[in-house]
């Protein structure tokens, strides 16, 4: 979930099993190695990304465990469809809180001459 975003009702725990991953938590990067597990209180913007050139597995746990359905259904969203990621979201008492990915810097749109 490279888009940074918070849950207002609900945590998630993430352990690392394989791989290395990046999360921006608040204003906080972590690098998290196999046996790290990261902790997202509610109401902490965040967002992840594989950081290596391996495959990532991850174990999340969530909090209460109605958001398992979030998860769940935002894996199912086709990549790009912001729109559809941010409704989903929303159902389920998360913001969106950039519409693109938080690595990756928006395009700049040429100012007219």
């Amino acid at each position: 979930m490279p888009f940074l975003h918070l849950h207002r009702s609900f945590e998630e725990a993430f352990y690392v099993v394989e791989g290395e991953v990046q999360f921006q938590l608040g204003v906080e990067e972590i690098r998290a190695r196999p046996g790290s597990a990261v902790l997202v209180p509610a109401g902490v913007p965040h967002c992840f990304r594989n950081a290596g050139t391996e495959d990532v597995e991850l174990i999340v746990v969530a909090s209460p465990a109605r958001a398992v359905t979030a998860i769940e259904e935002v894996g199912q969203v086709a990549p790009g469809d912001i729109d559809r990621l941010a409704a989903i979201l929303e159902r389920h008492d998360t913001e969106l809180l950039e519409r693109h990915p938080h690595w990756v810097p928006p395009a700049v749109t040429p100012s007219p001459s």
